[in-house]
C-alpha cells in the first residue's frame, strides 16, 4: 500500500521561493486575450469554439474563489499580501501514518480511494481545522487524513510581504494506492 500527497514531500523545503503573491486568481489580462477553445478526440480531428474573450469569466471565476475561500474564515484582504504559502514540516511522517491505518476492508478489498484534503494553519504553523474537501468514488475510507494533520501535522506558516506569520490553508490530495 502506498499514500501520495499531490506535491511529493521530498521535495517541499520551507526554503522554496513562492513566485506568486496573493491568492492564486486567474490572469484577467489573460482571459482577455482568449477567443477561442480547441478540442481533439481521437479521429475525430479539432473542433474550435468561438467563445469571445474571457476576460468577464475570469473576473467571476476569481470573485467566485474568493468568496469560497472566504466562507473558509480565511481573510481575504490581508491574503492580498500573500508571500508564500504554509508549508508542512512533517509530511513524510503525515503520509506514513495514514498508510498504517489503511481501511482494513478497503485493503481486502483491494479498493483505492482519491482524498482532497483543506488544512487550516494558523500562524503559529498549527493545525486549526482540516476537511476532506472531495473523495473519489470509494466506501470504506473515513476521515484519518484530517485525522492525522491534526494529531502530528506542522507546519512553517504563511508568510506576508513584510515575513511576518500569518493564518492561511493549505490543500492537496491524498492517494490511497494499493501496490
Amino acid at each position: 500500500m502506498d499514500i501520495n500527497f499531490s506535491k511529493d514531500f521530498d521535495e517541499i523545503t520551507p526554503e522554496e521561493p513562492e513566485p506568486h503573491v496573493g491568492l492564486k486568481l486567474l490572469d484577467v489580462e489573460e482571459g482577455k486575450s482568449i477567443d477561442w477553445v480547441e478540442f481533439n478526440r481521437g479521429d475525430h480531428g479539432p473542433r474550435r469554439l468561438e467563445t469571445g474573450n474571457f476576460g468577464q469569466l475570469f473576473e467571476i471565476l476569481n470573485t467566485c474563489m474568493s468568496d469560497l475561500v472566504r466562507t473558509w474564515g480565511v481573510d481575504i484582504e490581508a491574503h492580498t499580501w500573500l508571500a508564500s504559502e504554509p508549508k508542512p514540516l512533517n509530511l513524510k511522517e503525515i503520509a506514513h501514518r495514514i498508510q498504517r491505518y489503511y481501511p482494513s476492508k478497503a485493503k481486502d478489498w483491494g479498493k483505492q480511494a482519491d482524498l482532497n484534503v483543506r488544512v487550516m494553519v494558523d500562524k503559529n504553523g498549527n493545525v486549526s481545522e482540516c476537511r476532506i474537501t472531495n473523495i473519489s468514488k470509494a466506501e470504506d475510507f473515513d476521515d484519518r487524513a484530517c485525522v492525522e494533520f491534526a494529531k502530528i501535522g506542522k507546519f512553517e506558516p504563511a508568510r506576508d510581504l513584510d515575513g511576518a506569520p500569518m493564518d492561511s490553508f493549505y490543500v492537496t490530495s491524498v492517494l490511497y494506492r494499493m501496490n
